[in-house]
């Protein structure tokens, strides 16, 4: 799922055709009513760090992770929307404060997940003898994926990601950030393989296409082989989001087939 408090689609849409802008419900509550009615699906996000605080969030994913019997897989990013934090009265720091906090977060996240009682001090994030217990089903913990491409986020990535989230943009830059996180991975002695890749763009169910910003458009057979192009550079996973309900449904019986 996408974390976000209201559409954001449309804002890489300008300039074309005005895309519905559905309804957006909360992204852990939501996740929270699938474990519960799913049994076999993987669930999870993508979680803005500047929304929540971290402590809290070991401790929901955690709940999350034993509601759905170990099906959690944990994602977080620095966050990028400044309009989602204007409308909701959420202070929005620097790109560099902004990756700050999200290792402070991951810091925090982890040793609630590992430790009895979990202290960190840090500039913007601290706990001191936090407890989360019951501990995740999964273990050590859930899956943690880390989105974003820039050089100290790809760090954080080859330090902490078991999957790595990217996307909105063409295969060409794409492979060049995955190429620094590579780097970064054999810098620290850790093989890259050991990463699982995402790419993460847009389907629209039209003509309307524009590769180079991740929007794919076209017939299923052209966005196969867009999608197929990223399979080759490793990408074994993917975050799509969808114009409306049925291109999903197209996507679903002509697109996927190929892919598999």
């Amino acid at each position: 799922m996408k974390d976000n408090l209201a559409p954001w689609i449309h804002l890489y849409l300008k300039g074309w055709p005005e895309p519905s802008k559905p309804d957006f419900s909360e992204c852990l509550t939501t996740l929270s009513a699938l474990a519960a009615r799913t049994k076999k699906l993987r669930l999870g996000a993508i979680l803005c760090n500047t929304f929540r605080n971290p402590a809290l969030v070991a401790k929901t994913i955690a709940t999350l992770d034993i509601i759905s019997e170990g099906r959690i897989e944990f994602g977080l990013s620095a966050g990028w929307n400044v309009v989602e934090h204007e409308a909701y009265g959420i202070n929005f720091p620097s790109a560099r404060d902004r990756v700050t906090m999200l290792e402070e977060s991951l810091e925090i996240i982890e040793r609630m997940w590992t430790q009895p009682e979990a202290t960190f001090h840090g500039k913007f994030h601290s706990v001191e003898k936090a407890i989360c217990n019951p501990k995740p089903v999964q273990e050590p913990y859930p899956p943690v994926w880390i989105g974003g491409a820039g050089s100290k986020t790809l760090k954080l990535a080859a330090k902490f990601a078991d999957g790595w989230n990217f996307g909105l943009c063409g295969e060409a830059h794409y492979a060049s950030r995955l190429t620094k996180l590579n780097e970064y991975c054999r810098q620290i002695g850790r093989d890259p393989s050991s990463i699982k890749k995402a790419w993460q763009g847009i389907v629209t169910g039209s003509s309307l296409s524009d590769a180079d910003q991740g929007i794919l458009g076209g017939s299923s057979q052209e966005i196969a082989k867009k999608l197929g192009s990223f399979v080759d550079l490793g990408v074994s996973y993917f975050t799509l989001h969808f114009t409306d309900r049925t291109t999903l449904r197209t996507f679903s019986r002509e697109v996927i087939p190929g892919l598999l």
